[in-house]
């Protein structure tokens, strides 16, 4: 299973290089900020952020991002704790033609993250201290509008749902996630 998440994400790398290499229209940085929120009831919506690195084709775009999501454990039963998401995701996006300063976008991604959990348990008589790292494949869809302010720079407010493959064999992480961002064409 994982060889063949591997083939498939060397495979969207291969294509994303060779569309620069054929002629883009233009390669961008982009900067997002937002907000992530946990499927799972008992993790409270925390930070999300992302940097990409990308090229533009016509309607088309494809990207590398990595971004980082964060999220508390509720204070539930002498329960706190932790988990963060760090991801590596070659992205695709879809411009619908628009004439005018407003394009609304589609997007969808895969790739692998690093999720770091910290669980730290008050039982009446002891202090259990639960700390854990695991790789997962992940994946993201979306949608989102741009917004151009001039002919290198474009902020942008876009949705996601993100996913992960099950994580230290007890089922997957996903979330809603909101940004707001930046993005400079060069």
């Amino acid at each position: 299973m994982k060889k063949r998440i591997s083939s498939t994400i060397l495979a969207v790398m291969f294509l994303f290089a060779t569309g620069i290499a054929w002629g883009q229209d233009s390669l961008y940085v982009s900067l997002g900020l937002g907000s992530a929120s946990p499927i799972d009831s008992d993790l409270n919506r925390g930070p999300a952020g992302t940097i990409a690195l990308g090229a533009s084709f016509d309607q088309f775009r494809g990207e590398l991002e990595y971004s980082h999501l964060e999220s508390d454990a509720d204070d539930w039963f002498f329960i706190t704790g932790s988990i963060s998401t760090f991801s590596l995701m070659a992205n695709g996006y879809f411009n619908f033609i628009n004439d005018g300063p407003i394009i609304p976008f589609i997007t969808a991604g895969v790739g692998f993250s690093r999720i770091e959990t910290k669980i730290d348990a008050i039982v009446p008589g002891s202090v259990i201290i639960v700390k854990g790292s695991d790789t997962a494949f992940s994946y993201q869809a979306g949608a989102g509008i741009d917004f151009l302010l001039s002919e290198s720079f474009t902020v942008y407010m876009m949705y996601r749902y993100f996913a992960t493959t099950d994580i230290f064999d007890a089922g997957s992480f996903s979330s809603h996630n909101v940004y707001i961002g930046l993005r400079f064409s060069f």
